[in-house]
Protein backbone atom coordinates (compact mmCIF):
# COMPACT_ATOMS: atom_id res chain seq x y z
CA UNK A 1 0.00 0.00 0.00
CA UNK A 2 1.15 3.82 -0.89
CA UNK A 3 0.51 6.41 1.36
CA UNK A 4 1.41 8.93 -1.33
CA UNK A 5 -0.57 11.56 -0.11
CA UNK A 6 -1.25 15.28 -0.21
CA UNK A 7 -1.71 14.45 3.78
CA UNK A 8 1.86 14.08 4.50
CA UNK A 9 3.85 17.05 5.98
CA UNK A 10 6.23 17.69 2.67
CA UNK A 11 5.58 17.66 -0.99
CA UNK A 12 6.87 14.61 -1.67
CA UNK A 13 6.25 12.03 1.38
CA UNK A 14 6.19 8.24 0.26
CA UNK A 15 5.64 5.22 2.56
CA UNK A 16 5.35 1.66 0.96
CA UNK A 17 3.79 -1.09 3.39
CA UNK A 18 4.22 -4.74 2.60
CA UNK A 19 3.30 -7.71 5.03
CA UNK A 20 7.33 -8.14 5.51
CA UNK A 21 8.99 -4.60 5.01
CA UNK A 22 8.50 -1.27 4.31
CA UNK A 23 10.14 1.81 2.45
CA UNK A 24 9.58 5.13 4.29
CA UNK A 25 10.94 8.33 1.97
CA UNK A 26 10.66 11.25 4.08
CA UNK A 27 12.96 14.01 3.32
CA UNK A 28 13.05 15.68 7.05
CA UNK A 29 14.15 12.17 8.25
CA UNK A 30 12.17 12.33 10.98
CA UNK A 31 11.28 8.98 12.88
CA UNK A 32 7.72 9.41 13.38
CA UNK A 33 6.64 6.67 10.67
CA UNK A 34 9.59 4.43 11.36
CA UNK A 35 8.68 4.44 14.67
CA UNK A 36 4.89 3.57 14.11
CA UNK A 37 5.88 0.44 12.11
CA UNK A 38 8.35 -1.05 14.03
CA UNK A 39 5.32 0.02 16.44
CA UNK A 40 2.84 -1.96 14.63
CA UNK A 41 5.15 -4.91 13.62
CA UNK A 42 5.61 -5.75 17.69
CA UNK A 43 1.68 -6.17 17.99
CA UNK A 44 1.58 -8.67 15.42
CA UNK A 45 4.70 -10.46 17.07
CA UNK A 46 2.73 -10.52 20.48
CA UNK A 47 -0.61 -11.53 18.43
CA UNK A 48 1.27 -14.27 16.78
CA UNK A 49 3.25 -15.61 20.68
CA UNK A 50 -0.37 -15.05 22.20
CA UNK A 51 -1.60 -17.03 19.17
CA UNK A 52 0.87 -20.04 20.16
CA UNK A 53 0.58 -19.32 23.54
CA UNK A 54 -2.99 -20.12 23.63
CA UNK A 55 -2.32 -23.26 21.35
CA UNK A 56 -0.24 -24.42 23.86
CA UNK A 57 -3.16 -23.99 26.42
CA UNK A 58 -5.35 -25.78 24.22
CA UNK A 59 -3.08 -28.55 23.65
CA UNK A 60 -2.46 -28.92 27.92
CA UNK A 61 -5.84 -28.99 28.68
CA UNK A 62 -6.69 -31.64 25.66
CA UNK A 63 -3.90 -33.56 26.74
CA UNK A 64 -5.52 -33.44 30.54
CA UNK A 65 -8.57 -34.60 29.60
CA UNK A 66 -7.24 -37.50 27.88
CA UNK A 67 -5.40 -38.66 30.66
CA UNK A 68 -8.28 -38.42 32.71
CA UNK A 69 -10.86 -40.11 30.58
CA UNK A 70 -12.28 -42.95 31.89
CA UNK A 71 -11.05 -41.35 35.70
CA UNK A 72 -12.32 -39.61 38.14
CA UNK A 73 -10.75 -36.24 38.74
CA UNK A 74 -9.40 -35.48 41.91
CA UNK A 75 -10.70 -32.15 43.74
CA UNK A 76 -7.42 -31.57 45.10
CA UNK A 77 -4.91 -32.40 42.31
CA UNK A 78 -2.20 -30.34 41.88
CA UNK A 79 -1.84 -30.96 38.46
CA UNK A 80 -5.44 -29.95 38.13
CA UNK A 81 -4.98 -26.74 39.73
CA UNK A 82 -1.74 -25.73 37.88
CA UNK A 83 -3.44 -26.40 34.68
CA UNK A 84 -6.93 -24.34 35.88
CA UNK A 85 -4.19 -21.42 37.33
CA UNK A 86 -2.14 -21.37 34.20
CA UNK A 87 -4.70 -21.58 31.49
CA UNK A 88 -6.51 -18.19 34.18
CA UNK A 89 -3.32 -16.31 33.60
CA UNK A 90 -3.16 -16.72 30.81
CA UNK A 91 -6.75 -15.28 30.02
CA UNK A 92 -5.72 -12.46 32.12
CA UNK A 93 -2.33 -11.51 30.15
CA UNK A 94 -4.38 -12.32 26.70
CA UNK A 95 -7.43 -9.65 28.13
CA UNK A 96 -4.98 -7.41 29.07
CA UNK A 97 -3.27 -6.96 25.75
CA UNK A 98 -6.17 -7.12 23.62
CA UNK A 99 -7.21 -3.57 26.17
CA UNK A 100 -4.02 -2.15 25.22
CA UNK A 101 -4.12 -2.98 21.46
CA UNK A 102 -7.75 -1.48 21.58
CA UNK A 103 -6.18 1.49 23.17
CA UNK A 104 -3.47 1.83 20.87
CA UNK A 105 -5.73 1.99 17.78
CA UNK A 106 -6.92 5.99 19.38
CA UNK A 107 -3.76 6.89 20.72
CA UNK A 108 -2.41 8.72 17.13
CA UNK A 109 -3.56 12.14 17.00
CA UNK A 110 -1.98 13.00 13.99
CA UNK A 111 -4.20 12.16 11.08
CA UNK A 112 -1.18 11.36 8.28
CA UNK A 113 0.68 9.08 11.53
CA UNK A 114 -2.97 7.61 12.00
CA UNK A 115 -3.83 6.53 8.26
CA UNK A 116 0.30 5.02 7.89
CA UNK A 117 -0.72 3.10 11.19
CA UNK A 118 -4.14 1.70 9.75
CA UNK A 119 -2.33 0.81 6.63
CA UNK A 120 0.18 -1.13 8.35
CA UNK A 121 -2.14 -2.73 10.88
CA UNK A 122 -4.02 -4.15 7.69
CA UNK A 123 -0.82 -4.83 5.55
CA UNK A 124 1.07 -6.53 8.47
CA UNK A 125 -2.07 -8.78 8.84
CA UNK A 126 -2.84 -7.79 12.41
CA UNK A 127 -6.94 -8.25 12.21
CA UNK A 128 -6.76 -11.95 11.10
CA UNK A 129 -4.11 -13.41 13.81
CA UNK A 130 -6.46 -11.33 16.36
CA UNK A 131 -9.17 -12.94 15.24
CA UNK A 132 -7.69 -15.69 15.85
CA UNK A 133 -6.53 -14.96 19.23
CA UNK A 134 -9.64 -14.10 19.89
CA UNK A 135 -11.22 -17.35 18.88
CA UNK A 136 -8.98 -19.00 20.45
CA UNK A 137 -9.49 -17.27 23.71
CA UNK A 138 -13.09 -17.76 23.76
CA UNK A 139 -12.22 -21.57 23.26
CA UNK A 140 -9.81 -21.28 26.16
CA UNK A 141 -12.75 -19.23 28.53
CA UNK A 142 -15.22 -22.05 28.14
CA UNK A 143 -12.81 -24.68 28.45
CA UNK A 144 -11.76 -22.69 31.35
CA UNK A 145 -15.73 -22.38 32.51
CA UNK A 146 -16.81 -26.07 32.11
CA UNK A 147 -13.50 -27.00 34.32
CA UNK A 148 -14.32 -24.85 36.81
CA UNK A 149 -18.29 -25.88 37.30
CA UNK A 150 -17.13 -29.61 37.13
CA UNK A 151 -14.72 -29.27 40.31
CA UNK A 152 -17.26 -26.90 41.66
CA UNK A 153 -19.59 -29.98 41.28
CA UNK A 154 -17.18 -31.97 42.16
CA UNK A 155 -16.61 -30.30 45.53
CA UNK A 156 -19.50 -29.79 46.30
CA UNK A 157 -20.03 -33.81 45.98
CA UNK A 158 -17.65 -34.02 48.48
CA UNK A 159 -19.46 -31.43 50.72
CA UNK A 160 -22.42 -33.02 50.81
CA UNK A 161 -20.70 -36.50 51.77
CA UNK A 162 -19.20 -34.57 54.42
CA UNK A 163 -22.29 -33.88 56.04
CA UNK A 164 -24.20 -37.21 55.72
CA UNK A 165 -21.09 -38.59 57.30
CA UNK A 166 -20.87 -36.56 59.70
CA UNK A 167 -24.95 -37.17 60.64
CA UNK A 168 -24.18 -40.52 60.68
CA UNK A 169 -21.27 -40.15 63.09
CA UNK A 170 -23.69 -38.51 64.99
CA UNK A 171 -27.02 -40.51 64.90
CA UNK A 172 -24.36 -43.36 65.82
CA UNK A 173 -22.94 -40.97 68.89
CA UNK A 174 -26.55 -40.68 69.72
CA UNK A 175 -27.92 -44.27 69.36
CA UNK A 176 -24.24 -45.39 71.67
CA UNK A 177 -25.35 -42.81 74.24
CA UNK A 178 -28.79 -43.32 74.41
CA UNK A 179 -27.94 -47.46 74.81
CA UNK A 180 -25.62 -46.88 77.93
Amino acid sequence: ATMQTPDGYLANPLVVIDWNSAVVLEPSASRDIPDILEFSRSMLLQLLVYDDQLDLELRNIYQEFAKRRGGTVSILSSRYRKLAHDVSARLVEVTEFNERLEKSFRIIGDYYLARIYRTAVTRFGIPVVRESVARKHELVEKVYDMLKGEVELLRGQALELTIVALIIVEVVLGLTGALK
